[in-house]
């Protein structure tokens, strides 16, 4: 009954009909119906494909001359979940750091998506989940990269309505509703 009024009390039409249908499957018994209810309930929003996530004006509305073609690509590729990581090298100029503030922007996103993302890991509830934007010295992870991955957040309208960090910390981006954070840190 519980999980019947939380599936109708959801904003996102998609995710509220994926919830009842699961818990319409659940209702008929089997095993199929326990894993349809446990995916679905997973969810509070549905994920945008990573080209509307890109491109489109609810999420960090970048423009296509922006992000270069194979820039999108590797994105497309690593938003495939095939890949556990990704090593980015190159000269200047190529779009590493790009790719790297849209697909952590990216991983922000499906974690928001999530209702709650420490119980999907099998975390316990109040753990902390951080992602670390790290650099040889402190200095060039806060100024080059956590200062330009910010703004992708700060501009995101997504971000500034579904899924707010605690702006009165300005050396970490705490997301409080869900002990997510992120921080730039010295690899030493």
């Amino acid at each position: 009954a519980q999980v019947v009024k939380e599936a109708n009390a959801l904003e996102d039409k998609a995710t509220r009909e994926l919830w009842l249908d699961a818990l319409r499957t659940f209702a008929k018994g089997g095993e199929e119906g326990f894993k349809a209810l446990k995916e679905a309930t997973t969810w509070r929003r549905k994920i945008v494909p990573i080209d509307e996530f890109i491109y489109g004006k609810a999420f960090l509305d970048l423009s296509k001359e922006e992000v270069f073609p194979a820039v999108f690509d590797a994105c497309a590729a690593l938003d495939s979940d095939q890949y556990y990581e990704a090593v980015l090298t190159g000269a200047l100029g190529i779009g590493k750091s790009t790719l790297a503030n849209i697909m952590l922007a990216r991983s922000l996103y499906k974690l928001s998506c999530m209702r709650s993302p420490q119980a999907t890991m099998g975390l316990q509830r109040r753990t902390s989940i951080v992602f670390t934007i790290q650099s040889v010295r402190l200095n060039t992870a806060k100024k080059a990269i956590f200062e330009e991955f910010s703004r992708y957040i700060h501009h995101s309208p997504y971000f500034k309505k579904y899924y707010m960090y605690d702006k009165t910390v300005t050396s970490t981006m705490i997301f409080r509703e869900q002990n997510v954070s992120i921080m730039p840190v010295s690899s030493s």
